[in-house]
């Protein structure tokens, strides 16, 4: 769903050559990824998460611990966290959680980064 954006200014009683802007990303949509490059920023989770993906895509929070100077129960904050956002599935294998990377969000993420720096459209 596409939106007209307002750009705040007022053309009223005047000649304005501004067109209209059209946003490609709805409301919720922007939210979501929003929520993704918050979860993101942190400097642990983002290298958890290449923690994940380097260790052929799965990792259990007590192999996190070694590459981390932190406690396991900030680490399982961090999980959390990187859950929430939707970048990460959980898998429990007996007394063991196992952590994924979701494919499909990170997809996401990228086909937003590439739009970005490809030319704009006129």
């Amino acid at each position: 769903m596409t939106e007209t954006v307002s750009t705040g200014v007022s053309t009223e009683g005047a000649a304005c050559a501004c067109t209209p802007v059209t946003a490609h990303l709805d409301v919720q949509e922007v939210e979501a990824l929003a929520a993704q490059f918050k979860a993101l920023a942190h400097p642990i989770r983002l290298r958890m998460v290449d923690l994940i993906h380097a260790h052929g895509g799965q990792l259990c929070v007590c192999e996190f611990e070694q590459h981390f100077d932190v406690k396991q129960p900030t680490i399982s904050h961090h999980l959390k966290i990187l859950r929430e956002a939707g970048l990460i599935r959980s898998r429990q294998e007996g007394t063991w959680v196992h952590h994924a990377v979701e494919p499909a969000a990170f997809g996401r993420l990228r086909a937003l980064m590439a739009r970005f720096v490809a030319e704009p459209v006129p």
